[in-house]
């Protein structure tokens, strides 16, 4: 996207499904003169994870989201995070959304929605 956010703009999903003990996160680079815009997020683990998971977004090591993951009353997930009004990054600038590494033998997986 160009220096406004253009809704117009194609989208794109990226995920990354780690091995276990590995924080899953999805790198977006910057690109000269664009911005990124995140309308989306899911995240799940393959078993219930046995400590405090969180998942972030962070824009120019900016963190712009935050959420603990209610893992011990909801389970393994899955999680979707819409945003209604989308998390828009500053021009030329980087954004990383990452989900905690759980312990042991738990996998984690994240998918982000952008354009």
């Amino acid at each position: 996207m160009r220096a406004l956010p253009n809704t117009a703009a194609a989208n794109k999903i990226a995920s990354s499904d780690p091995a276990a003990d590995t924080n899953a996160a999805v790198t977006i680079v910057a690109i000269a003169d664009e911005r990124h815009v995140i309308d989306w997020i899911a995240c799940s683990y393959n078993k219930i994870p046995t400590g405090i998971e969180r998942i972030t977004v962070t824009v120019a090591a900016v963190l712009k989201f935050s959420v603990y993951l209610p893992v011990l009353t909801d389970g393994a997930g899955p999680w979707f995070f819409p945003f209604p009004q989308p998390i828009v990054g500053g021009l030329n600038q980087e954004v990383i959304v990452q989900l905690t590494a759980a312990t042991g033998t738990t996998l984690g997986s994240v998918t982000v929605g952008y354009r």
